[in-house]
């Protein structure tokens, strides 16, 4: 059995860009032109994040916390009903209010000794200890607008968001958005409509900067069609998909944009079943790529198609791309893969008898 056909690309691509050359190198066809100086967009309800994950094929949420539910029951905790129900005055252990509550403050009747809760402060668990859950304190949350959130890994996220403009970027302290994902705190998600799967990366870890959240989305951003090179490499080898479509052709080919509107059309009729792939002839780092199908220049451009976990795998030189081209090959391929699995399921059996 020989070696595998992306790890063996993987190998071939490392040995002729680095990753940070071939970063940039995606295919634009496939990617939006939003501004680089966009923030990421406030998602505040299920409704508007559903429509932001379905609205492109790789889109990123960062879900973090809110300190809505903190400063409303700071609030309660400084009320004067509060200090009624509870004369000894417990909050008084209460840490000082931090900059970002003061502005808060006056929504609370100008109470005297005003202090917030810091994020999950030993305080706020003492409370929970000593007066039981929240569900059962006299407490009505006021109504404040949505909050923006603020924390050390936000201000990575947003910094990361900035370095990637093709990339959509939405945040999230929404109970219900976080809830309705399963999704915890300070985790950021990467959708992939190809695969109709996420990727989660846990922000928790101080190690993780803007530098590792950008390297994260550009591995794992795999698109309808994902352009090959180093960087989306480990995404493509680690993809859940077994079946993976080649297109190689020269991208600096006037022909070239036509080629890619017809490929992406059948990328379509195969969503979720075969992953679809560009690589670029026209780059010197790819040429041992088209040595190891055994290809010249001239063949092209061409198409391959492989079974990930046995290396089985066809090549087909063709004049130019049409959709229905693309549709017999893939449809080949794949009759001809189901027939060697029902044949390796009926050798056991026969072997039994």
């Amino acid at each position: 059995m020989g070696t595998s056909v992306f790890p063996c690309l993987f190998v071939i691509l490392l040995t002729r860009c680095s990753p940070a050359e071939c970063a940039g190198g995606s295919d634009s066809a496939s990617h939006s032109t939003a501004s680089a100086t966009d923030k990421p967009i406030l998602l505040n309800n299920i409704p508007d994040a559903e429509a932001f994950v379905s609205g492109a094929e790789v889109a990123v949420i960062g879900f973090f916390q809110s300190r809505y539910l903190e400063i409303s029951v700071s609030f309660y905790l400084n009320s004067t009903e509060f200090k009624r129900l509870h004369s000894s005055e417990p909050d008084r252990r209460l840490l000082p209010c931090s900059p970002s509550c003061q502005e808060h403050e006056a929504a609370a009747s100008r109470i005297s000794d005003i202090q917030c809760l810091k994020h999950g402060g030993a305080a706020f668990e003492q409370y929970m200890k000593t007066f039981g859950p929240l569900s059962a304190w006299p407490l009505t949350l006021p109504p404040l607008p949505p909050q923006d959130p603020q924390s050390p890994e936000a201000d990575q996220f947003r910094l990361a968001a900035g370095q990637i403009p093709e990339v959509p970027f939405g945040l999230s302290s929404s109970a219900a958005v976080l809830s309705h994902y399963g999704a915890s705190e300070n985790t950021v998600a990467l959708f992939r409509t190809v695969h109709s799967d996420r990727r989660d990366l846990d922000m928790n870890n101080r190690e993780v900067d803007a530098k590792k959240l950008t390297h994260f989305v550009r591995i794992n951003e795999l698109r309808l069609v994902t352009e090959y090179n180093p960087v989306t490499a480990i995404g493509v080898m680690q993809s859940s998909l077994q079946f993976n479509l080649l297109l190689i052709t020269d991208k600096m080919s006037p022909k070239h944009p036509e080629r890619m509107r017809k490929f992406r059309v059948a990328a379509e009729l195969y969503k979720g079943k075969i992953l679809f792939i560009l690589l670029d002839s026209n780059l010197k780092s790819n040429e041992r790529v088209l040595s190891y199908f055994q290809l010249k220049k001239s063949q092209l451009p061409a198409l391959a198609i492989f079974h990930t976990p046995d290396d089985e795998h066809e090549v087909l030189t063709v004049g130019d791309i049409s959709i229905e081209r693309v549709q017999d090959f893939c449809n080949r391929f794949l009759q001809r893969m189901t027939k060697k699995e029902d044949k390796s399921e009926e050798k056991p059996l026969n072997e039994e008898l």
